[in-house]
């Protein structure tokens, strides 16, 4: 069975925006990052919050948030992304696949 995956959804706004940044000396923690944590913050209604390098990132800092750790065991639906078991496993925590 083949299960399409949506295609990125990014315009010129965007693609001009990137543009910009990387006509920067500074490609990462700089002025764009600041913004976009207060932004971020602004809209779920919290003081702070962090711009991570990936989604595998968040998913790291959410173990260590929640206290998970070596045994815990975790259920993981089968149709996702291996970076979410990765995560788990190299946290010595079992991921309990979902069929």
């Amino acid at each position: 069975m083949r299960i399409p995956l949506s295609a990125p959804d990014v315009h010129e706004e965007e693609i001009q925006a990137v543009a910009a940044v990387l006509r920067t000396p500074q490609l990462s923690l700089g002025p764009k990052l600041l913004e976009f944590e207060h932004a971020i913050a602004r809209y779920v209604g919290v003081e702070h919050a962090v711009g991570l390098s990936s989604g595998t990132a968040g998913l790291h800092l959410c173990v260590r948030a929640l206290g998970l750790g070596a045994g815990d065991e975790v259920i993981v639906p089968s149709f996702a992304f291996v970076a979410v078991a990765n995560v788990l496993v190299t946290s010595l925590i079992v991921a309990l696949l979902q069929k």
